[in-house]
């Protein structure tokens, strides 16, 4: 279930409807920790690292999504 979105998220339409965490490369922790997830899906830029860390450190799962606009990267974000 997605509970959450940064700013720039807008596919699928959807996403426009979920509350916003802010802009994906100046993220911060507390409106994250707020939606209390169990997993971070965050893209190869988003940041910064620190507040990455800092969520793995109150419990959450971060997982990176490389960005790779290939055919064979979309597979691959898919698995």
């Amino acid at each position: 279930r997605v509970v959450a979105a940064d700013d720039t998220s807008t596919w699928p339409a959807a996403a426009a409807r979920l509350p916003k965490l802010g802009y994906v490369r100046q993220l911060a922790p507390e409106p994250i920790l707020a939606q209390r997830p169990g997993l971070v899906l965050a893209s190869a830029g988003a940041g910064p690292e620190a507040v990455l860390r800092q969520l793995e450190r109150a419990g959450v799962r971060v997982v990176r999504v490389p960005d790779d606009a290939s055919a064979a990267g979309v597979a691959a974000k898919v698995r």
